[in-house]
């Protein structure tokens, strides 16, 4: 292999393709291995899931693609894989974390943003649109109202688990704004579609797609800040 086709930069590892060179996305085989690249070309580790395959996958700690049997320590199961490496689809934690993407998916471009009628079903603001995509994900928080992202910020030790910005994928949860300061105007929150993208419900009329609702927009420049990242446990 040329030396030069991995690449290293703060302590991120990238695979430039050597026939065209240019950085490798996606699904990418390597001296007989499977890798996802994510958007940026660096390495993804953990579960992803393929929307074109419509299953989740496991990547090691060196990004590898695991086949056959699979403890997946950060939520507590094992877990077994078909001979391409995609997990069965019997297992109720990841159906429940697609459910709960699945409701924003179903509302976007349908509903408004409205912190006086947030309460559905044709207008939520942001954090009453994230317990009710929980809910429908038979996810249980520790209130039975949709709360605002003051009570979002209690589900950590609970419903939630804070993680490495650099380690979110698909359901993971972001709330921005400083807690305990986060009420009205001064936070947001919203969930991970994607390692690039955000489902979640804003209002921002000042962009030039003018954003009113449930939408599917990148991170960068979209969640608001501060940010901190979780991810919903297994009940």
């Amino acid at each position: 292999m040329a030396q030069n086709e991995w690449l290293c930069d703060n302590n991120e590892r990238y695979y430039m393709i050597p026939k065209t060179g240019r950085m490798a996305t996606g699904w990418t085989e390597i001296d007989g291995d499977i890798y996802y690249m994510n958007s940026n070309g660096t390495i993804y580790h953990g579960l992803v899931y393929d929307e074109e395959k419509d299953g989740w996958y496991y990547l090691d700690d060196n990004g590898i693609l695991k086949i056959g049997t699979i403890t997946l320590e950060d939520i507590g199961l094992t877990v077994e894989t078909d001979k391409d490496g995609k997990i069965a689809s019997d297992v109720e934690y990841l159906n429940k974390i697609n459910r709960t993407v699945g409701w924003y998916e179903e509302r976007k471009g349908k509903v408004t943003y409205s912190m006086a009628k947030r309460n559905g079903p044709d207008s939520y603001d942001c954090s009453s649109s994230l317990y009710n995509a929980l809910w429908n994900g038979d996810f249980k928080t520790r209130i039975t109202y949709a709360g605002t992202t003051e009570n979002l910020f209690k589900e950590k030790g609970y419903l939630f688990k804070e993680i490495d910005n650099r380690n979110i994928r698909r359901g993971d949860v972001f709330i921005a704004g400083y807690e305990g300061y986060s009420l009205g105007a001064g936070g947001h929150t919203g969930i991970v579609f994607n390692d690039h993208s955000i489902s979640h419900c804003t209002e921002d009329l000042d962009r030039p797609e003018k954003l009113n609702g449930i939408h599917l927009t990148p991170i960068e420049g979209y969640t608001g800040k501060p940010v901190r990242w979780f991810r919903i446990v297994n009940q």
